[in-house]
């Protein structure tokens, strides 16, 4: 569709979805979600069971090209290697900030690209304008394309033996992809909830109880 969706509602008259963008509104059988509603602004009505708000980790990430070979030392105030992998620990134990770094994460390829430049992939907590970029490769380098993203990339998860998890099946043939995430969020457990919101969909269509399995022989046509 290549769409932004605005809205979902529960059409009461026949159980359907509508599904509304800037463009139109359609009626759907069935709603797959696979994004927090809270953080997409999409506006959910008429929904049986409340899809809560889930607080997540702002991440990001920026992108540059530099004839840089490594960090800044006088920025680390260390040798540094080419690879930086930072842990929160001594903040989280006392309170402080010891480590006092814009980066969480950053690495440099070591493939050069045009004009004998590498790539430099940077993760932080907090947007890095222009001036700690510099810093970051002793200002000496020269910094060429550019390219900077925020996005929610986990949810928060504070200890907390009352946690109350997002429902997977919110209503009667709508689904929350994102609700497994709030337990444990990776590529291969959102694969997995994915997996399962198509067989209940199956199973919520009727279809039997091979192809709710979802075996990978029930989709070839052997007459074939």
């Amino acid at each position: 569709m290549n769409k932004t969706v605005t809205k979902i509602s529960k059409n009461k008259r026949n159980s359907k979805w509508i599904v509304t963008t800037a463009e139109s509104s359609d009626e759907y059988d069935a709603v797959i979600l696979t994004t927090p509603p809270h953080h997409s602004n999409i506006i959910l009505s008429d929904i049986r069971d409340q899809i809560i708000k889930v607080d997540y980790v702002q991440q990001h990430v920026t992108l540059f090209t530099t004839n840089a070979t490594h960090l800044g030392s006088s920025y680390m105030n260390m040798p540094i290697p080419v690879s930086l992998f930072i842990t929160r620990y001594l903040e989280r134990q006392n309170g402080t900030h010891d480590l006092n770094l814009d980066v969480e994460v950053m690495r440099f390829s070591e493939l050069l690209y045009p004009h004998k430049e590498r790539l430099v992939k940077l993760f932080s907590p907090t947007y890095l304008d222009d001036s700690k970029l510099a810093k970051i490769v002793d200002g000496k380098a020269n910094i060429g394309w550019m390219h900077r993203k925020m996005w929610y990339a986990y949810p928060r998860s504070p200890p907390n033996n009352n946690t109350i998890f997002p429902p997977i099946n919110p209503d009667e043939r709508f689904y929350y992809a994102n609700g497994f995430e709030n337990f444990i969020s990776t590529m291969e457990t959102q694969c997995l909830a994915a997996h399962n919101i198509v067989r209940l969909l199956l199973i919520d269509f009727d279809y039997d109880e091979k192809a709710a399995t979802l075996a990978d022989d029930y989709w070839i046509d052997e007459a074939k």
